[in-house]
């Protein structure tokens, strides 16, 4: 994901500079004051040495109130520039850390610190990854990285990279909470962020007249994450049936749902002509020539003809991971939000049966929600742990999950397992306000599990049908 920032860099960042600027001009401005109050006498007219008096005029007070602050100005600067020049973008990575500090409120949790050491071991494989896939070279300490806590409900983002137009560092900003409770892998965000912030670094002021669906179909190809966001997409979009998902490249909805068909159109261009064609369209992209060009001059189709292939290309493929399953699931669906439990369950045997399948997992999290409609914790259990077991991209509405198996655990009698899902939903996201409201209930002992549990039905009832494209359970 792409965000231009007109006005630079963040904050934070801008604060920092502007504070060693700062200290090291107060610094110098010390200096001169000094060797002001020292004084020189006048020059000599010649070069005799008198008592006190240097070969150059200077009385040897002077001399060494020079030298005393020349050595108090290269201290003074080895301290100011010592924060930067250990970020240092123009030579590559090195090994440094360039990840701003974080003070957020998940500082304090207990995978923090883990966390960053993944990151800090996923930067150089993502790199590689990344620039294998693009053919460029990937210097991941040219950036600066920043992680961000959500400041509303979490979105379907997991990095964003952040460009500006007059020149500034780019900055990769990370959603810290997919990282850090498990659901998205570093090396793969990273990855991702990486190729558009390389492109970004070589294209320049040109990067900006990129289509969205060549942008974002190259990092995703590159970070190797496009089976998961076709997954995803089939999963949990409002569909007829997993090929609406093709609707022209042009055509720009939500990230995640145009996701599957930016990423296919890469891969046609990978499986029709080969990794040399990815690698030449980038190539083209970065001389200068504009992205039409790029994409004619490689595969020897105009834009039209190549847009309707590759569009045939991405349909067959959806419709293939789709496969006899396509008409059973959507059915389970309808059943689902008619309020039809015993149905539901009844219609995900056959899906439930192809442990693989795109459509398991939101089978998954229908069929347990299902049982505990009809008031059967157990039956719920196989299921819904199971999601949260899995925690894949692809898994779908993480937040109502917690919440689900938090009220399946109260039902059985496991409180302590219910209270520690709902703190885990607090912390992961503590933005929703339906579910935040009864979790934190719950969690200070407000309401009791039978309480708890007539909250749910009534959050079920005030959402009418439940499902994750509402805005309390959509991620």
């Amino acid at each position: 994901m792409v965000v231009e920032y007109p006005g630079g860099a963040p904050a934070t960042q801008r604060r920092d500079l502007k504070e060693l600027v700062g200290m090291l001009m107060n610094g110098l401005m010390l200096i001169r004051h000094i060797e002001g109050r020292a004084g020189n006498p006048p020059q000599r007219r010649n070069r005799k040495e008198v008592r006190g008096v240097g070969p150059g005029g200077q009385s040897r007070r002077a001399i060494f109130v020079l030298i005393c602050s020349r050595l108090m100005l290269g201290w003074w600067t080895i301290a100011v520039l010592l924060p930067i020049s250990a970020c240092d973008r123009s030579q590559g990575w090195k090994g440094e850390w360039p990840l701003l500090p974080y003070h957020g409120r998940l500082s304090d949790h207990p995978n923090f610190i883990k966390l960053t050491g993944e990151l800090r071991d996923s930067f150089d494989p993502a790199a590689a990854q990344a620039a294998e896939a693009i053919g460029l070279t990937v210097l991941p300490g040219r950036f600066t990285y920043l992680l961000r806590s959500s400041a509303g409900p979490a979105s379907g983002f997991r990095g964003k990279t952040l460009v500006s137009v007059d020149g500034r560092p780019i900055i990769i900003e990370l959603q810290l909470e997919p990282l850090l409770f498990g659901k998205s892998q570093p090396r793969e965000v990273l990855a991702h962020e990486l190729v558009h912030a390389t492109l970004a670094h070589v294209m320049q002021e040109r990067y900006f007249d990129l289509p969205g669906w060549l942008n974002e179909g190259l990092a995703t190809f590159g970070a190797g994450q496009g089976e998961s966001k076709i997954r995803r997409a089939m999963a949990w979009a409002e569909l007829t049936q997993a090929t609406d998902l093709i609707d022209g490249l042009e055509t720009r909805t939500e990230g995640w749902i145009d996701a599957p068909e930016d990423f296919l159109a890469i891969e046609f261009l990978h499986r029709r002509w080969g990794m040399e064609a990815v690698h030449r369209v980038v190539a083209e992209l970065t001389a200068g020539r504009d992205w039409q060009g790029a994409i004619t001059q490689t595969t020897g189709l105009e834009i039209a003809d190549f847009f309707d292939q590759a569009a045939d290309f991405s349909r067959t493929e959806v419709a293939a991971r789709a496969g006899d399953l396509e008409q059973p699931f959507r059915s389970l669906v309808s059943s689902f939000e008619a309020r039809q439990y015993e149905m539901v369950i009844e219609q995900s045997a056959s899906i439930l049966a192809i442990p693989d399948h795109p459509y398991n997992t939101p089978t998954r999290y229908y069929t347990g929600r299902a049982w505990l409609s009809l008031g059967e914790p157990a039956g719920a259990e196989n299921h819904l742990s199971f999601l949260l077991g899995q925690r894949r991209h692809e898994m779908g509405p993480f937040a109502a999950t917690l919440y689900w198996a938090a009220q399946m655990h109260a039902l059985a009698g496991d409180t302590t397992s219910a209270v520690d899902l709902c703190k885990e939903l607090l912390s992961y996201d503590p933005h929703r306000r339906l579910l935040s409201r009864a979790c934190e209930r719950f969690v200070s002992g407000s309401d009791d599990v039978l309480e708890f549990r007539d909250r749910s039905l009534s959050l079920f009832d005030a959402t009418s049908t439940q499902d994750p494209s509402s805005q309390e359970f959509r991620e």
